[in-house]
């Protein structure tokens, strides 16, 4: 076993100090004889690496700026600063598992982390008595991890034992990026400024990159990357002075520099909105009971209460509704032109609607 053997020289007036040392009671050969230049401080810290383990006595030799010399007292005796006993690191499912073991009275630790993109983690321990420690794996993180570890005998003084072995894991880029799956895309708000939608992705989506194009005006399209918030991306659309239509491409990012194109979905803002008052309307909603296509949905119908909103315009309600388990999601009805009521096939598989929990959220004639 080797580690750091250090000490400290109280200055009075040299201009570098000769240290020397040896084991202690073993009358071996002095060792070391190297140079350290006087700090500016009160103490110049000395420090030799890699030296057997053991207790260790010292003499110093002080030197001047004129050249002169004087043999000072034994600096100290010292026990080593002894590296790790054992240090291995496994790959698990989120995060890394540590073991480690340490030398005599040392209680407090260093673990470094080299990253792929060159980053550097680096923290320290306090042993707890169970050996390990966990590191959580960083997200979209992939290439070669590098471990290493040494003991911290003096944390204020920066006492630390050398490195021990290296630990290298490999985490390789997975095979392939599997793109998003848009569920549901709904208008949520309306204004005279634009319309929000809200996009519900159902695969598995912690961040994406949206891509939405203007395919009345032809205009450049705009990007964003945004994480997944839940399971559903909002997004803002502008209202112009024709209907416009917008395509939203959905991109699963995997990783830097990585990412693969999902599904789309086609959306139309109108040109304008005229609010209408809901006021007697009802929402019902109700599990199908024969599957469209062997998929089984719900229906969202509205009524408004037997007139009509509008002779000549369709009328767009977004109702709100809740899911089982506590979520909440938008599905938009179609009231049409001289009609009293509207109704839609709603299916989304990360959202089953809570019977009797729909209630109208906004309603237009477009």
């Amino acid at each position: 076993m080797a580690g750091i053997l250090q000490g400290k020289i109280q200055n009075k007036g040299a201009k570098t100090y000769k240290v020397y040392y040896r084991k202690k009671g073993t009358g071996d050969p002095w060792a070391g004889g190297v140079e350290f230049p006087a700090s500016s401080g009160e103490f110049t810290t000395i420090l030799f690496n890699d030296v057997p383990a053991g207790q260790y006595e010292s003499y110093v030799i002080s030197i001047c700026a004129d050249g002169s010399t004087s043999v000072d007292s034994p600096l100290f005796y010292s026990q080593l600063c002894e590296r790790p006993t054992s240090f291995t690191v496994t790959e698990r499912a989120t995060d890394f598992l540590v073991e480690y073991g340490l030398p005599g009275l040392v209680t407090v630790f260093n673990i470094r982390m080299e990253l792929p993109n060159g980053g550097i983690q680096d923290r320290i321990y306090t042993a707890d008595g169970t050996g390990q420690v966990i590191i959580a794996k960083p997200a979209n993180t992939y290439g070669d991890f590098i471990f290493s570890m040494r003991s911290v005998c003096n944390q204020s003084g920066q006492w630390y034992s050398d490195y021990s072995n290296s630990v290298l894991i490999n985490l390789p880029q997975p095979s392939g990026c599997p793109p998003p799956v848009v569920s549901t895309s709904a208008r949520i708000a309306t204004s005279s400024g634009g319309d929000t939608w809200r996009i519900t992705l159902a695969s598995n989506t912690t961040s994406v990159r949206v891509v939405t194009t203007n395919t009345t005006t032809g205009a450049q399209p705009q990007t964003t990357n945004q994480p997944v918030t839940g399971n559903y991306i909002e997004i803002f659309l502008p209202r112009g002075s024709i209907n416009y239509n917008y395509t939203v491409d959905v991109y699963n990012v995997c990783a830097v520099g990585t990412d693969t194109i999902g599904d789309g979905t086609e959306i139309m803002v109108p040109a304008s909105i005229v609010p209408v008052s809901t006021s007697g309307w009802t929402v019902v909603t109700a599990p199908e009971t024969t599957p469209v296509n062997g998929v089984f949905g719900s229906r969202v119908t509205v009524n408004t209460g037997g007139s009509p909103p509008s002779a000549t315009q369709d009328c767009l309600v977004t109702v709100r509704y809740s899911c089982t388990g506590g979520a909440y999601a938008y599905v938009d009805v179609i009231v049409s032109a001289g009609q009293a009521s509207g109704v839609v096939r709603n299916f989304s598989p990360s959202c089953t609607i809570d019977t009797n929990s729909a209630f109208i959220n906004s309603a237009v004639l477009v």
